[in-house]
């Protein structure tokens, strides 16, 4: 009876063990990052072209700090498809739709640091859509 109760045990905890996926392997890839462009810098996205031109807010939560609200970035940026032109404001992994397609503004480094300015020829911005 001991040992029934025993083997019993056993498999009721076997159930409970966690494998945990290696951190590495041979053949993963990272995830591609978008590409990084500075401010009056062009960079293609699907068939639109963007061109950061200005900083409008950039009050995102310092990572060296515990905020109660992540805060935000809002770029003003200028998106030309063929010869169609305009300049928007995108926030910060919010969509947008320009000339019929969808931009996102998904990345924007680097982050923000509590007692640190960043000099606006540090910014770099990544998009996705086009």
């Amino acid at each position: 009876m001991k040992s029934a109760v025993s083997l019993a045990l056993a498999i009721l905890l076997a159930g409970c063990t966690q494998t945990v996926p290696s951190a590495t392997h041979e053949n993963s890839t990272p995830a591609p990052q978008p590409a990084a462009a500075g401010f009056d810098q062009e960079q293609r996205v699907g068939r639109l072209i963007v061109t950061p031109l200005a900083l409008i807010e950039d009050s995102r939560c310092p990572i060296n700090a515990i905020c109660v609200w992540q805060g935000r970035l809002i770029l003003s940026a200028r998106v030309a498809l063929n010869r169609q032109v305009d300049t928007v404001r995108l926030t910060l992994r919010e969509p947008k739709k320009v000339h019929g397609r969808t931009i996102t503004l998904e990345t924007a480094t680097p982050n923000r640091q509590s007692g640190v300015v960043i000099a606006p020829g540090d910014y770099r911005f990544g998009f996705s859509g086009g």
